[in-house]
């Protein structure tokens, strides 16, 4: 495989891998937190069967890296880095970007679409007791079988963001 497709392999099978973690754990799924394991071994050996052989199943930086150190600290020299045309760089840069590629595109094809999540941005002062001016509150459901509405502000450079999720 060349550098670019091996490179590309990591992206990809990354992506898979933390974008279905995403779905498993979105609480507006509701899959039983006991079927998580199971459902996260799956994916890793979906993920592993079908990314495994290209590149060595490197979706894990650390899976990786570790023995490398070891051969390095044990006597091997600087081999494990050197070799294949400096090989050791693909299974720690593509996981990375392939985690971050993943979570996105699951948060912006299924994540943002939920329509129980709020997100409101304001440059409106905040008021402790009656939650941010401008913006509607939105009090705890009290109906039998609801959940709460679960409310955190965060200020950022002035703003303040309102984060309502339903748990």
């Amino acid at each position: 495989m060349s550098i670019w497709g091996s490179l590309l392999d990591q992206i990809i099978g990354t992506a898979i891998l933390s974008g279905l973690v995403c779905l498993i754990t979105d609480k507006r799924h509701k899959i039983h937190s006991a079927m998580v394991p199971v459902l996260a071994g799956s994916i890793m050996t979906m993920v592993a069967m079908t990314f495994g052989a290209n590149g060595g199943f490197a979706i894990n930086p650390a899976r990786d890296l570790g023995p490398r150190l070891w051969c390095l600290i044990a006597g091997y020299g600087w081999e494990s880095f050197s070799a294949n045309g400096y090989y050791f760089w693909i299974p720690l840069v593509g996981p990375m970007i392939g985690a971050i590629v993943g979570a996105f595109i699951y948060k912006f094809f299924v994540g943002l679409h939920g329509g129980r999540d709020t997100l409101n941005v304001t440059n409106e002062s905040y008021d402790p007791q009656g939650g941010m001016r401008g913006v509607p509150h939105f009090p705890s459901s009290t109906s039998p079988g609801s959940r709460p509405y679960v409310d955190g502000q965060k200020t950022a450079q002035g703003y303040n963001v309102s984060i309502g999720v339903h748990q």
